[in-house]
């Protein structure tokens, strides 16, 4: 068969294929003004639930010639052959071959024709329908730099209760800011080794020592070339790491030599996949920021956090882009930004900076801010400064930046951060070489997650950018952070209800589908789900006496740009001692009574220690006596009683509270009522004699 015929047939193939499977959406995707859409494709999720379907929507290019689509699962690193090929302008495709609750990761190839060159370009969405909530996160080791314990003991209380309360199992530890990083490795193995399964993120809090690595200048600047820091170090627990090769003093910067027995290690590359997701919260040396202290910016960014987990402040999911490289030595250093923030937050609500950045960020909050510009240690050109993040309230959370210098970050006012310091800022990613990759967090996933994964990355994320698997990758901020946020149940409260306890709780404010209880005993290290779906703010749970922490998570299936999830807010806490010794509530129903027929009587019994009836409902009966009695009762415990015949009577009211039955009488004598002396009419005659007189 010729050459041509087998374009045609390709073509046709193609052609039927987009035409019985593609669907045409509206969506909105913000356009790059500088080339950059060569190397990206920007790609959205759309699902339904009956049939299930999951339509991938992107962006069309001019240069664009045909899409390939890719599915694989979570776990995979290799996406196998193409489920779909497409000739442009195709926009859209519908996989119908998935299953509800089941997450898929999509990857959409763009081939574009630049100037006769052949180019691709890739684009990811990480979808799922109705995918089931997550109860248990895993271990996260919280190592506290000893210096900041005591004075932000109330702080990281309060930091280790929001993480229990979004399903993580919380291991703290202390560890001296003087101790070498093959020490504090040690601890963070010897949490690994236990529980190698459960075991998953590392949070570095305050000055922990820094580890550096390698021969490398992933800026291009050959006066910064040496040793960088890398905290992947610490995520390792099985690689090679190495201190007798690197011989380089070249740096103009001393922190970046690297000489044999120095404890910096060779390393430029990881050698293994990193087992753990890592992050670090470190403002030492922040001196722009003064008169705050170390201790005074730590403290800020628990606080915000805290504020953030549970919606006391409200973000608003939108992102923003300030691109200064556009395709700067053909590397699309950007493209990351404009390709995953329409998957995060949607097409629509992605905007381009009109003016300097930091300009913008002190007006109007963004949940993502990319920002790129020519760099020094402490600014980034059309970004902003270390000073100006201490001059103003940046209203940004998670932040990706890349410039020249500050990515090598253990420097006194490190630019990369400084958005930690101040502001709602919470998380920064030095990006571009190479690219990091945040799709998972529009499913609900750690930012950790997405870290770790890109960390290791070796082919299955493309582009890359320059320097994929390099040992300077790193999080500024906390790795347990998500995006999407709900509003926490308020005001928990517990109470003895006869052998059981009744908890009751105020509502979300965000619209929700219910909530779920969890409870753990003094001898549970996890809290576990112990109630069904409840759509009403109130549980009864049957337990054994003991002392227990409940805890209260609103849920709502979240409905994102790459598809929808059950979603949970930060779990309220409430710790109950809980026994089956109580006290029995009494009833006094009245004092004995006295009254004649055909009257109406008051009674207010006197209910003593009530503290387990809620909302009593009263019955009365007569038990003896003749005669009809009507009662007029409310659900109060007032009571109006008729009497229409003579007698004694003994009355029985019976009290209703929960699981709680209790009961009394009164007794009540009727005698007849006593009426004006009636007088014969035959004694009242009068004789007309008598009249006449």
């Amino acid at each position: 068969m010729s050459r041509g015929r087998i374009q045609i047939h390709i073509f046709l193939a193609a052609f039927l294929f987009f035409n019985t499977h593609a669907i045409s959406y509206a969506s909105t995707f913000v356009q790059p003004a500088n080339g950059v859409e060569d190397f990206i494709v920007q790609v959205v999720a759309h699902v339904q639930e009956t049939p299930a379907s999951i339509t991938l929507e992107w962006s069309t290019q001019q240069n664009a010639v045909s899409y390939e689509v890719y599915r694989k699962e979570p776990s995979s690193t290799s996406w196998g052959t193409n489920i779909a090929m497409l000739l442009a302008p195709a926009s859209s495709f519908t996989d119908t071959t998935v299953r509800v609750g089941k997450i898929y990761e999509y990857q959409v190839v763009k081939h574009n024709t630049v100037s006769s060159v052949p180019i691709k370009a890739y684009g990811y969405v990480y979808s799922g329908i109705a995918v089931p909530a997550v109860e248990y996160r895993g271990k996260v080791l919280l190592l506290v730099d000893d210096t900041m314990m005591a004075p932000l003991q109330v702080e990281l209380e309060q930091h280790v209760a929001d993480l229990e309360g979004d399903g993580w199992e919380v291991i703290t530890q202390t560890v001296s800011r003087n101790a070498t990083p093959y020490e504090v490795k040690g601890i963070i193995h010897s949490q690994y080794v236990a529980d190698p399964l459960n075991m998953r993120t590392v949070m570095l809090f305050g000055h922990i020592p820094v580890a550096y690595s390698g021969n490398m200048a992933p800026d291009g600047h050959t006066d910064h070339r040496g040793a960088w820091p890398a905290d992947t170090y610490y995520a390792d627990m099985d690689g090679v790491w190495t201190d007798v090769q690197v011989n380089n003093t070249t740096s103009s910067y001393a922190h970046n030599h690297n000489i044999p027995g120095d404890g910096k290690f060779d390393q430029s590359y990881i050698s293994q996949d990193v087992e753990l997701s890592i992050g670090r919260v470190d403002l030492a040396n922040m001196t722009a920021f003064s008169p705050r202290t170390e201790v005074d910016l730590l403290r800020s960014y628990l606080q915000r956090e805290h504020a953030y987990r549970n919606k006391l402040i409200t973000i608003p999911q939108r992102a923003i882009i300030s691109d200064s490289f556009g395709t700067y030595s053909n590397e699309g250093l950007a493209q990351n930004a404009w390709k995953l923030f329409p998957s995060l937050v949607g097409g629509a609500n992605v905007t381009i900076a009109s003016s300097p950045l930091s300009s913008v960020l002190t007006q109007a909050s963004y949940q993502w801010v990319y920002g790129s510009g020519s760099g020094s240690f402490v600014a980034a050109n059309s970004v902003g400064s270390t000073a100006d993040f201490a001059a103003n309230d940046m209203k940004g959370v998670f932040y990706l930046t890349f410039g020249s210098y500050f990515g090598d970050w253990n420097v006194p006012n490190n630019f990369l951060r400084a958005p930690l310091a101040s502001g709602d800022g919470l998380t920064n990613v030095w990006i571009g070489r190479p690219q990091f990759f945040f799709q998972h967090m529009a499913l609900g996933e750690p930012i950790g997650t997405s870290i770790k994964l890109s960390q290791n990355n070796k082919g299955t994320y493309l582009s890359t950018g320059n320097g994929p698997r390099r040992v300077h990758l790193a999080l500024m901020g906390d790795p347990t952070l998500r995006q999407h946020i709900i509003a926490p149940p308020t005001n928990p409260a517990a109470s003895n209800s006869k052998g059981t306890v009744h908890i009751v709780w105020n509502g979300s404010a965000d619209p929700v589908d219910g909530y779920y209880v969890y409870r753990k005993s003094e001898k549970d290290t996890i809290f576990r789900k112990i109630s069904p779906l409840v759509s009403s703010t109130s549980y009864v749970d049957t337990i054994s006496p003991g002392k227990y922490v409940y805890m209260i998570r609103a849920v709502r299936l979240e409905n994102t740009a790459s598809g929808t999830f059950y979603n949970q807010s930060t779990g309220i806490q409430f710790p109950y001692t809980f026994s089956n010794i109580y006290i029995v509530p009494t009833l006094n129903a009245g004092k004995d009574r006295s009254i004649k027929n055909n009257s109406e009587i008051s009674f207010d019994p006197i209910l003593k220690n009530p503290s387990h009836i809620f909302l009593p409902n009263v019955n009365w009966k007569v038990i003896s006596g003749t005669g009809k009695v009507s009662f007029s009762t409310t659900n109060s415990l007032s009571t109006r009683a008729k009497f229409s015949g003579v007698g004694d009577y003994v009355l029985e009211v019976i009290v209703y509270g929960n699981t709680t039955r209790i009961k009394d009488t009164v007794n009540v004598t009727v005698t007849r009522a006593k009426f004006p002396l009636i007088v014969p009419v035959e004694e009242l005659a009068v004789s007309s004699d008598e009249l006449s007189q």
